[in-house]
């Protein structure tokens, strides 16, 4: 039986700060290898809301994972391009008890950019209705906050605690 192939390499960052152009331009390099779902989210272990359970998809177990990794020994970069886990606290241990020596890509925006562009792909994927204002103040107040439960307009664009 071969050995668990993990990625040497994560690109995480803000919600709508080009994660998917860096991982699409990445994929091409014939040296590295990113499979073909880009944020599965393994590391973050969401929990969706229903309402959010059809918007976010992600790997629940182990080997789902590896599974996404069949063929990437050959590769000298293997990544895994996921934002939540910019977000998630336990992310980094995660990672790091299963390769140590890996690699962090950050990528960050303007926090109120970034907020109005997640807004605004909501709103156009019918997620809301609201005015943007309005979707904040909602977001803000919720009493139940995580990935995949609310919007987290406002604190996915806080980059440090």
């Amino acid at each position: 039986m071969s050995q668990p192939v993990w990625p040497n390499f994560y690109i995480i960052g803000a919600v709508k700060s080009g994660t998917t152009s860096l991982y699409a331009y990445l994929r091409q390099h014939p040296q590295v290898f990113l499979p073909a779902m880009k944020e599965p989210h393994f590391f973050t272990q969401p929990h969706p809301s229903p309402e959010q359970r059809h918007w976010i998809q992600y790997v629940g177990n182990i080997e789902q994972y590896q599974q996404l990794y069949r063929g990437a020994e050959r590769f000298p970069r293997i990544g895994d391009a996921s934002p939540s886990y910019l977000w998630c606290e336990e992310a980094p241990a995660r990672i790091h008890a299963v390769q140590p020596a890996a690699r962090i890509i950050v990528i960050l925006r303007d926090p109120v950019q970034r907020a109005h562009a997640q807004y605004l792909m909501d709103f156009n994927e019918g997620v809301l209705d609201l005015p943007f204002v309005e979707a904040l103040q909602r977001d803000w107040t919720r009493p139940d906050k995580g990935w995949g439960i609310s919007q987290l307009y406002v604190e996915l664009g806080h980059y440090t605690a």
